[in-house]
């Protein structure tokens, strides 16, 4: 049949016909206006960065893609870098290896050829601790305040070599060192933030780093500080920022293969319900010496009650000024599962004032304070995690009293301490409230002396310590199904400690040891072992990823 115009209009009547734009694929260079460009993104589209540094904020505020078509942000990877500073080049001499720079905002770092400087004085946060009426005099106190790694100020000609000081009188940034500043490259931090991302919806943001962010002088947050649902981050590096590196919130987030390393104050904060954190390392953050106790160190989950309905695993936390990974003020329904904090300055994992909340198959090994701590959390499983050679105790739940602003009341409850590993901690195995409800059993506790000390609550002149399994047993019930192998740290492990390592093989064969039956020699057996299955082996206690 042959059909005619008439024909095919007949056909197709009454049909709505939909075009779909096809997707965009924006390219940019280091001199591309970032900003506008992002604002030109539709959903399907994508912004490249070109391989080179950016010296200028990222602003991507109200980006919306589809679940079928996001939008992309990407680099190349570990070769774009979005640097919040500027390369200054107008310095003149002010004295003896001292150089003079006009800065029109304060900075708070400087790099010279790459090599972060000392900054001496400075403030942070609209002023503090120079104005007295500023709002952050009233934290911390007893304790050096907000920021007691501070250098205070001192004069020009005492500015010790290779640092710097700003004069915020005259609006002049001044440099301490004997270098030859005409051969040399000098960055100062200059803008709040690389990226800003507010009110995003099915974004993917990937392989990007972001460095020398200047948020402490004005603002918190994050260098790369986004929020919205339904977000991707993957592959970004964020490092050598003055605060936090990287700032997360929303919901149905999903980060990944991520490293946050030598930031000023935090790795990694983040706050919002259903995010999936995976793969993240957070290494030496805090290194301008915020106050532990207030926020500092590898990952921090706080705001508007901090994660819910989480997931938070395979990361790694590793030597920071502060705790490994802290969970802080109303987090709820958070699994902390399967990371390795190791040779934090705090405590390995810290909960606090949350739950309920799973801690399971973590390795906490070498942290100068406590492995895990339960702060004023409530029904929290704390099971299959290998706590070894902490400065404290392995694992310690404190009852406290806290409220909010609403006079909620927020203390220790229905916690529960099953298959965990405490080996040679310091000044303890396992601290736990004496409340009635909190329950631990089927450990294995590795040590002798303080190692095998137990207690309700902490000790005290009136309140001494369980010195070892069986008068655990005997004085609070628990335990009853748990075993202390009394051998002291060895000398292979005290090389392994002192050196910082984190061989898996050690680890291995530590459990291997302990998931066999109590060899018949240095075992001590909780009180419920009877006599026809006294050596009958805990196989599963310890993290199920070490063999």
């Amino acid at each position: 049949m042959r059909l005619t115009h008439l024909s095919l209009a007949t056909m197709f009547a009454g049909l709505a016909f939909h075009v779909v734009a096809q997707a965009a694929i924006l390219t940019a260079t280091p001199d591309s206006d970032l900003t506008q460009m992002a604002a030109r993104l539709k959903p399907g589209d994508t912004l490249r960065l070109k391989a080179g540094v950016y010296r200028q904020t990222l602003v991507l505020n109200g980006l919306h893609g589809t679940p079928d078509a996001p939008i992309v942000i990407e680099g190349e990877a570990n070769g774009t870098i979005i640097r919040a500073s500027d390369v200054l080049t107008r310095w003149k001499s002010a004295g003896p290896a001292l150089y003079s720079h006009p800065l029109a905002q304060e900075t708070s770092q400087v790099f010279l050829d790459g090599t972060a400087m000392k900054q001496i004085g400075g403030t942070v946060f609209e002023g503090y601790p120079n104005r007295p009426d500023n709002s952050y005099h009233a934290l911390h106190r007893t304790d050096g305040g907000v920021w007691p790694g501070r250098t205070p100020d001192v004069p020009l000609a005492q500015l010790p070599n290779n640092s710097f000081w700003y004069d915020h009188a005259a609006k002049t940034l001044y440099l301490k060192t004997t270098a030859d500043l005409s051969r040399s490259v000098v960055e100062a931090s200059v803008r709040i933030r690389t990226v800003e991302g507010d009110n995003m919806a099915h974004v993917h943001i990937k392989d990007l780093k972001v460095q020398h962010a200047n948020t402490s002088v004005v603002s918190r947050g994050g260098s790369m500080a986004v929020t919205g649902r339904w977000l991707v981050i993957t592959r970004v590096a964020a490092e050598w920022n003055d605060l936090i590196g990287l700032g997360i919130g929303g919901s149905n987030v999903k980060v990944s293969d991520v490293v946050v390393a030598y930031n000023g104050q935090v790795g990694m904060a983040g706050r919002g319900s259903n995010q999936l954190i995976q793969r993240v390392t957070a290494s030496y953050n805090n290194r301008r010496g915020f106050n532990k106790w207030w926020e500092a160190g590898g990952f921090k989950f706080i705001g508007d009650g901090g994660l819910q309905d989480s997931v938070v695993e395979h990361c790694v936390a590793l030597r920071n000024h502060g705790d490994g990974i802290w969970v802080d003020w109303k987090n709820k329904n958070v699994d902390l599962r399967r990371n390795v904090a190791a040779y934090n300055a705090g405590f390995g994992i810290h909960f606090e004032v949350s739950g309920p909340g799973i801690v399971q198959h973590n390795v906490v090994i070498g942290n100068v304070q406590r492995g895990i701590f339960l702060a004023a959390s409530h029904h929290v499983m704390v099971n299959n995690n290998l706590a070894v050679a902490n400065g404290l105790q392995g694992i310690t739940s404190v009852l406290e009293d806290r409220k909010d602003t609403e006079d909620t009341k927020f203390r220790a409850n229905g916690n529960r301490f099953f298959k965990n590993v405490l080996a040679w901690n310091t000044a303890g195995a396992l601290f736990i409230p004496d409340t009635g409800d909190e329950q631990s059993n089927f450990n294995v506790i590795v040590g002798k002396g303080p190692s095998a000390h137990f207690s309700r609550e902490f000790p005290s002149p009136v309140r001494l310590p369980s010195k070892g399994l069986g008068p655990w047993n005997e004085k609070s019930g628990q335990d009853m199904k748990s075993w202390q192998w009394d051998i002291a740290l060895p000398e292979s492990w005290k090389t392994y400690l002192s050196a910082g390592q984190l061989e898996i093989a050690p680890l291995a064969q530590l459990l291997r040891e302990v998931r066999k039956s109590p060899p018949d020699e240095d075992a001590i057996l909780g009180g419920d072992h009877r006599v026809g299955d006294v050596r009958v082996p805990i196989p599963d206690v310890g993290p199920d990823w070490i063999k």
